[in-house]
Parts: structure tokens; C-alpha cells; sequence
């Protein structure tokens, strides 16, 4: 599990300007992740799926017209 959660936080966004949000972390996993000393500083940890939903789409429209797209 440590060495899939040290790969998981080191990978790289494929976007410039990604935001990395992480949902459903359990409490010992978070433990795990600081014991670690993994840097979860890029990454926003939120509760569950439905607040990292909302996250995600409410910064959609910024970004996409950042890009452009």
C-alpha cells in the first residue's frame, strides 16, 4: 500500500495547470501518508467523491477559459 500511495503522489499532472484532488482517504491512510513523509502539498484531499465532484466542476469553467478550450 506505501509504495502504490509514494507512485500515486509523485506522478506528474498531463496538463499544465491540473489540480490534483484526492476523495474518500481514510483516516489511516492519511496517518500513513504523513508518517511517510509523502508531500501531498500539490494534492487537495477532500471527504468523500460528491465534494470532490463538486471541486472539480466548479473550477471547470475557470479553467477551460484559461485554455482557451
Amino acid at each position: 500500500m506505501a509504495s502504490r500511495i509514494r507512485e500515486a503522489s509523485g506522478r506528474v499532472p498531463l496538463r499544465q495547470g491540473a489540480h490534483t484532488i484526492a476523495t474518500g482517504t481514510s483516516e489511516a491512510v492519511a496517518v500513513t501518508i504523513v508518517d511517510l513523509g509523502i508531500d501531498w502539498s500539490e494534492i487537495e484531499p477532500l471527504r468523500d467523491l460528491r465534494a470532490g465532484l463538486r471541486v472539480a466542476l466548479q473550477a471547470s469553467p475557470q479553467a477551460m477559459a484559461e485554455t482557451g478550450s
